[in-house]
């Protein structure tokens, strides 16, 4: 099971925003220019006298634009094009020295781990209401942790844990869940397609071990969605 991040609020018990300073400097990153206008509006409608410093998509180019401005609090989005990774664009975003504040569309729990280990101090799903983000915005300017209550649920009341693959049985899965024939997995990674075959017979063996059905294709792709290692697109 993935653990939960120390200290984690819902929007049922977070601090009034009364009590807060309606002026706030405000950081959004975002590739998507109709995202960074939606989420601007919604803190607008949270924090009326907002500023928003920076409304981009490069962790890099915000940090030269602020430059030392306070910031209260930074909105991300970390699957960013300019960046090589979604941890590495959460743990640019620390230097603003701000509650670190994703919003995703993956809600794996493998990925809401990476982001709290990098530096997030929330994390909440697009689809949420603005409800759910006027409550996650409050908490982590206050200095708590926040994790959207569907997410925490999902998190806390599901029974999987970790499933260890090795990088070569990881790598198979992926090829061959996004399509590939075992044929084609196995030249890709210049291999035998019996060795490809064994890499794919090995996670099957480990999710059985799990809990998990892993008797097709269908379900194999399931898992690795699951999991975190494949987007469901």
């Amino acid at each position: 099971m993935t653990p939960l991040p120390p200290r984690v609020t819902t929007y049922a018990n977070v601090p009034s925003l009364e009590s807060e300073e309606m002026t706030n400097n405000f950081v959004i990153i975002d590739q998507q220019p109709i995202v960074l206008e939606g989420i601007r509006l919604h803190i607008l409608q949270i924090f009326p006298k907002a500023k928003f410093l920076y409304l981009g998509s490069s962790v890099s180019e915000a940090i030269k634009t602020v430059g030392k401005g306070k910031v209260k609090c930074v909105v991300i989005d970390p699957n960013l094009a300019s960046e090589t990774s979604e941890a590495s664009a959460i743990s640019k975003a620390r230097i603003f020295g701000a509650p670190i504040f994703v919003m995703s569309q993956q809600n794996s729990g493998v990925a809401v781990s990476q982001a709290f280990s990098a530096g997030a101090t929330g994390f909440f799903p697009k689809s949420a209401s603005l409800y759910e983000l006027r409550g996650g915005l409050s908490t982590v300017i206050s200095g708590g942790v926040y994790i959207s209550p569907q997410i925490a649920m999902d998190l806390t009341t599901s029974q999987r844990v970790a499933i260890r693959l090795s990088e070569r049985e990881r790598t198979a899965l992926v090829l061959y869940t996004s399509g590939l024939t075992m044929d084609q997995v196995a030249i890709s990674m210049s291999i035998a397609s019996s060795t490809a075959n064994e890499y794919i017979h090995r996670a099957r063996t480990k999710f059985r071990a799990a809990g998990k059905s892993a008797r097709t294709k269908v379900d194999l792709r399931r898992i690795a969605v699951e999991e975190g290692l494949l987007i469901n697109a």
